[in-house]
């Protein structure tokens, strides 16, 4: 795994960071292929294990004892536990892989080669394949604006080629990334506020980009991501961290101007869209979280106003779209209609089809059920119909008093969001009271140190 004595200068020292958590079985499968790489330089293999509670660091301890271990004891989401990796790190160049990728033997070279030919490249990323090796997974990113959704290139399209040139992207995933250690320098490490995982990466690449750094997308170096093609739905905490990173990543990148003029109009449109109840109550969340989170960036007062107001109407109108579910009133009055139409039965007249000899039988006939009708058949349609206008009165007096607890719940509801809302507004000036008051303290402290 070291071949030191027979390196050329020209390749830097690489470490790779394999990040796991409860990953035993992806472990003995492929981090035998990372010790055997042809790399030509030196290189280093990191488990930095997430407080795995299966025997991932005694597997390892026994079956890999060249594999540097760093147990953070508890999981620590990725941008945490990859910067406890990335602290210790000495080496020219770090790498960031996640414990279910599967790599070729030139996959670290072919990932280094442009930070070698290239000082102006900062960050390099893997071409990932899902489990059937045929299928793109990442090609590298694009960031939709203005609601920062990120899209990997060409997901899910089988691999033909449209993928094979080396080119400049806004970022590549932190399943596969190398970073040279002048960018670690320059920016710092990964924003831990991205936590536990989601846009820490783009968040990481858009600073290396400020920094006067190049993110390639290197689709020599290729692997295979071992993720299921059919990725289920999200659960609601993914849900809620996934957009809660895609906020903060707003609130963080973004101009006042975009913000308020591109964002809050574009994502006005997109919580108007959604439909499940669940993800609008969890977006209403993040919207009040957000405004909590306010007092931590540098803004003017004005900004942060504009901002707060911006996250609170942002708040109030998810609260609206779930005191407002879609009523089908045209529906229901039909269905009403319908109901009374059916609830009346009629007397339908006599027929018959069966032949008969003689029109003195026919008229017997037609008679005799005249007066079975009369003795028998009406007072039970009587009665059938009055039971019928009783069900329907009550059906009816039931559906209203529904309808007016709904309004009443609905409107309670509201008022509700209405006073969480105000009580955010609050929270977020005093945290800000609070943050002033700390500034302020901690500059009389100095004064008073200095005397």
């Amino acid at each position: 795994m070291d071949s030191s004595a027979t390196i050329s200068p020209a390749w830097p020292a690489v470490s790779i960071l394999v990040l796991n958590w409860n990953g035993r079985d992806f472990l003995s499968r492929y981090l035998p292929p990372l010790t055997q790489l042809d790399y030509p330089g030196p290189y280093e293999i990191v488990l930095v294990d997430n407080g795995s509670t299966d025997d991932s660091i005694a597997f390892t301890q026994a079956n890999f004892p060249d594999v540097r271990l760093i147990a953070n004891g508890e999981n620590l989401g990725f941008s945490r536990g990859i910067n406890r990796g990335m602290q210790p790190a000495t080496s020219d160049v770090i790498v960031w892989l996640n414990t279910d990728v599967e790599v070729r033997p030139d996959w670290l070279m072919e990932l280094v080669r442009p930070l070698v030919t290239d000082k102006t490249i900062g960050i390099t990323g893997a071409k990932l394949h899902f489990g059937d090796g045929r299928t793109l997974q990442h090609a590298g990113a694009m960031l939709e604006y203005p609601l920062a959704i990120g899209r990997h290139r060409f997901y899910k399209q089988p691999d033909s080629g449209q993928a094979d040139e080396l080119c400049d992207v806004v970022y590549v995933t932190g399943a596969a990334l190398a970073v040279r250690r002048e960018v670690l320098d320059a920016i710092g490490l990964l924003d831990e506020a991205f936590s536990p995982f989601y846009y820490e990466e783009v968040d990481f690449c858009r600073r290396a980009v400020q920094a006067g750094f190049r993110v390639v997308y290197v689709p020599t170096a290729v692997a295979i991501h071992h993720e299921s093609l059919s990725i289920g739905s999200m659960s609601e905490q993914q849900y809620y961290d996934l957009n809660r990173n895609r906020l903060y990543y707003v609130l963080k990148h973004y101009t006042p101007a975009q913000f308020l003029h591109d964002f809050l109009p574009a994502e006005q449109i997109n919580l108007e869209s959604l439909s499940h109840m669940p993800q609008i109550k969890l977006m209403r969340r993040i919207y009040q979280d957000m405004a909590l989170l306010l007092p931590a960036f540098e803004l003017s007062e004005q900004e942060r106003q504009a901002y707060l107001s911006g996250l609170l109407a942002l708040a109030t109108a998810a609260g609206e779209h779930l005191g407002r579910p879609p009523k089908k009133e045209k529906s229901r009055m039909m269905d009403q209609k319908l109901l009374s139409e059916k609830a009346v039965v009629q007397e339908r007249p006599f027929t018959s089809t069966t032949p008969l000899i003689g029109s003195l039988l026919a008229w017997f006939r037609a008679r005799w059920n005249n007066v079975s009708t009369t003795w028998y058949v009406r007072p039970l349609l009587q009665q059938q119909n009055e039971f019928n206008q009783l069900l329907l009165r009550h059906l009816q007096t039931f559906s209203q008093e529904m309808q007016t607890t709904i309004t009443q719940l609905d409107e309670r509801l509201v008022a509700q969001d209405h006073d969480l809302v105000a009580n955010t507004r609050q929270m977020a000036e005093l945290t800000m009271q609070i943050k002033q008051m700390n500034a302020r303290l901690a500059a009389l402290e100095e004064v008073i140190g200095k005397r």
